[in-house]
């Protein structure tokens, strides 16, 4: 039987650790690999006759050998993230009532999670009436330590046999690189004949039952599978890393033959070359940022959780299905690819908040640029980029809350400018968002005219107000946006939201200055230590 001492002694989260650990060196092994199969095929181009059949053979299973035990290693660290969660729950459950509940009470409990009442002296009875109270408060102690105690043991055991499945998996794939048969729903999927679920709920379900080889399958049927609410972080990081080098591939060869052949300048046609010329070189900017961003630093691993050829991308600064806090950011207008960084750097901040203002929890923290943002004033006055943002965003935080494991995460939503915008339209007109809480920066309004109008899952509509901060800065010209009600009533009232600080320069013209308008992320900015608060719920906002 599992003991107190034993659960004491485990540490769930080096559970979490390693996770994290294992998908970083798979993401520089699978890189390798497909930097040899690049070489390869170019070693290979000109060769002729049996030789060059036998070469190409063996660089193919060597390919799938790489490419199966690549998604068979994410598998394994998935194993790892999920039930380190789950016992990492157990355990602070257990102990709680073991070391601070039980004391507290004046009780004692052996390491087998027998709970023991002090004797009430006397024989009268008040005597007897008291001892019956405390013994019946023993026993509901010793009731929910036994529970944690056998719930810890069956995870522990599951956890083994899955891993060790897992492994002999792995195993498997080095003698076999092309894997047992795919399942009939798979070869469906692929045929055409059927099609993956796009709830995200029915898709997670669907996808923990496949092998590394069906995903891996899936994967080459469709390039941008790892963008599919649904999916667990660690899955959609590995392929989606797996479609930017694709992606970039492309990008840089279409580029390549465009420059080739120039057309005569001063024409039309030479007009509509360099408009494409440029598109691709931003777009090869867009991805070469990505791809800087994507790397590790600082001891935090990040996710590439969306990609795709029309500039959306999302990237996540620990795991967000493992964290305690998970917080999406979401940009406003002229927010790029090429320039992701920035909103990278503004999910950081928030997520440094939060992690300050409660370390005893880790907070992952995303930048979701999966909507194409305003180029212009004139294009932010309208609604038509908020509306079209509305159903990926929506969908996107039913995936996090569908994929996270272990206890239920804290989600907050975090826009800025016309990210707010995006936001209010992605909790309503039929949009229901997935948020526990939501945090507008310098909004231009939300397009809805009280705070019920919005919907949160779970939360009734009058209810709705509880769960809404926001932030301008007195010297943000934004509110002179707001005041127009073109986007609905402001937010900078306490009937819509509640209010916070923040602080920005205010030097400028009538006291507006338009460098107020991006500076909430400094760190020595009220508004990020109000934040990190908000996220944590660890103390009042100022």
């Amino acid at each position: 039987m599992t003991t107190i001492s034993h659960v004491r002694a485990c540490q769930p989260d080096t559970m979490l650790a390693f996770g994290e650990h294992l998908a970083e060196r798979n993401t520089v092994f699978t890189e390798r690999l497909a930097q040899m199969n690049r070489d390869v095929d170019i070693a290979t181009l000109n060769w002729q006759g049996a030789g060059a059949a036998a070469a190409a053979a063996r660089a193919l299973s060597h390919k799938l050998a790489g490419s199966h035990i690549g998604s068979a290693v994410v598998t394994i660290g998935e194993r790892y993230n999920t039930f380190g969660a789950q016992l990492a729950a157990i355990r602070k459950s257990l102990l709680t009532v073991a070391e601070t509940e039980v004391p507290a009470a004046g009780m004692t409990v052996d390491d087998q999670g027998n709970v023991t009442a002090p004797t009430m002296p006397g024989t009268s009875f008040e005597s007897h009436f008291i001892q019956q109270l405390l013994n019946d408060q023993a026993a509901s102690f010793q009731s929910r330590i036994k529970a944690h105690l056998v719930e810890f043991g069956d995870a522990e055991t599951k956890a083994a046999q899955a891993i060790a499945a897992d492994l002999e998996q792995l195993a498997g794939y080095r003698r076999a690189p092309d894997g047992a048969p795919l399942s009939p729903a798979v070869l469906d999927i692929i045929a055409n004949r059927a099609q993956l679920p796009t709830d995200p709920k029915q898709l997670h379900d669907f996808w923990a039952r496949l092998t590394p080889a069906e995903k891996d399958a899936l994967f080459q049927h469709d390039h941008f599978i790892g963008n599919r609410d649904g999916i667990p972080q660690v899955d959609r990081d590995y392929y989606n890393r797996q479609n930017l080098n694709y992606l970039r591939a492309d990008a840089q060869h279409k580029l390549d033959a465009l420059l080739s052949f120039p057309p005569p300048g001063g024409t039309e046609e030479a007009a509509r070359w360099q408009t494409q010329v440029d598109a691709l070189q931003e777009q090869l900017a867009g991805y070469d940022k990505v791809r800087t961003e994507i790397r590790m630093k600082d001891g935090v691993p990040r996710f590439l959780s969306l990609i795709d050829d029309q500039g959306h991308a999302a990237i996540a600064l620990h795991n967000p299905d493992t964290a305690g806090n998970v917080v999406t950011f979401v940009p406003g207008m002229n927010s790029k690819l090429s320039g992701i960084d920035a909103g990278v750097n503004s999910a950081d901040a928030m997520r440094k908040a939060a992690q300050l203002a409660d370390p005893s929890k880790q907070t992952a923290a995303i930048a979701w640029y999966g909507y194409e943002t305003p180029k212009t004033l004139s294009d932010a006055a309208g609604s038509h980029m908020a509306k079209a943002a509305a159903a990926p965003l929506d969908s996107f935080q039913a995936g996090l809350r569908v994929t996270h494991e272990g206890p239920r995460a804290t989600d907050v939503v975090v826009g800025h400018s016309y990210g707010t915008t995006a936001i209010g339209n992605a909790a309503s007109g039929g949009h229901t968002l997935d948020a526990d809480k939501v945090v507008f920066i310098a909004s231009p309004g939300v397009d809805v005219e009280r705070a019920s109008e919005l919907s949160l899952v779970g939360v009734d509509p009058d209810d709705v107000h509880d769960h809404l901060y926001a932030t301008t800065a007195p010297s943000d010209p934004i509110r002179l946006a707001a005041a127009s009600e073109a986007h609905g009533t402001s937010t900078e009232s306490e009937r819509f939201a509640h209010q916070f600080s923040s602080d920005g320069p205010s030097e400028g013209f009538l006291g507006y200055d338009t460098d107020a308008h991006n500076h909430y992320w400094d760190p020595d900015n009220r508004a990020m230590d109000n934040v990190g608060k908000i996220v944590t719920d660890s103390g009042p906002i100022s």
